[in-house]
């Protein structure tokens, strides 16, 4: 049977989180299909990992983070510990939510995490710090992020969650785990773009923005890695200007434009393509 899928609908949520977060677009890359094509061809292995306690989970969580700034261990010591978590046995293991509450004004009245009621394995506990990288959404927005920003901040926690638990083969087993990840994200990419009909309909919009979400994860994905490395070579540097993004006081744009980091052609995700 075919899943039906609700395309005006789909397009008027995402149209309206955009609005919601006041978020801007990257101007496209012109070499954006050939980006999409190359991670498509990615070498990536599936992760799930060791078993995992769930008592461990926060705990673990906050002891990745040690060596990130002050403020960003005030901001996550203050909100992780309290933070509600929803199980459910319908949800497989490395599929984690999190759930913002809105009042009617827009606001962040709750948050709370849905993840597996399986028991755990690692891949969960990446899951879960990828998720915390999203607790300051809505608390502490800046107009005119790039929506193509958004998810950087918690691919480079999932490296910190590696280091936690593998620290000897961190960044290899991440980079594994995430290029297994886009590899999929791209092939869907390639797939939409074969359905777009270029005849104005919602359905064409639809799947210009399934793809638009695909490049959100890509381009932040060569910035987290740009973070990664930075992090490794200038820490005092990088976690002050992560303090500054975690605490609101500066976007992801502005970090990366103080970091000097640049995410034209996604160089450092296809150099480590090309490595394999």
């Amino acid at each position: 049977m075919r899943n039906f899928v609700d395309y005006k609908n789909e397009v008027e949520m995402f149209e309206k989180f955009i609005k919601r977060n006041q978020l801007d677009f990257i101007r496209r890359d012109p070499n954006e299909y050939e980006i999409q094509k190359a991670v498509s061809k990615a070498s990536g292995k599936n992760y799930k990992g060791n078993p995992f306690e769930f008592g461990d989970l926060k705990g673990r969580f906050l002891q990745s983070i040690t060596n990130l700034g002050i403020a960003a261990n005030y901001f996550f010591g203050g909100r992780v510990p309290s933070l509600r978590i929803h199980r459910d046995g319908s949800i497989d293991n490395g599929e984690l939510f999190l759930i913002n509450g809105y009042n009617k004004n827009g606001s962040i009245m709750t948050q709370h995490v849905e993840m597996t009621a399986k028991p755990l394995r690692e891949c969960d506990f990446v899951g879960f710090s990828h998720e915390m990288g999203h607790l300051k959404t809505g608390l502490y927005n800046l107009p005119h992020e790039y929506f193509e920003y958004i998810e950087a901040y918690s691919i480079f926690l999932e490296y910190l969650a590696f280091k936690e638990i593998h620290r000897e083969d961190a960044f290899e087993l991440f980079k594994q785990y995430r290029l297994a990840i886009s590899k999929e994200m791209s092939s869907y990419y390639l797939k939409c773009q074969k359905d777009i009909k270029n005849n104005g309909s919602i359905r064409d919009r639809y799947f210009n923005k399934e793809q638009r979400d695909i490049v959100n994860y890509i381009i932040s994905l060569d910035l987290a890695l740009a973070l990664i490395e930075r992090y490794e070579n200038d820490r005092k540097r990088t976690n002050g200007e992560l303090d500054m993004y975690v605490t609101g006081k500066k976007s992801m744009r502005e970090v990366s434009k103080s970091l000097d980091i640049d995410t034209t052609g996604c160089k450092r995700l296809m150099k480590l393509i090309e490595k394999k």
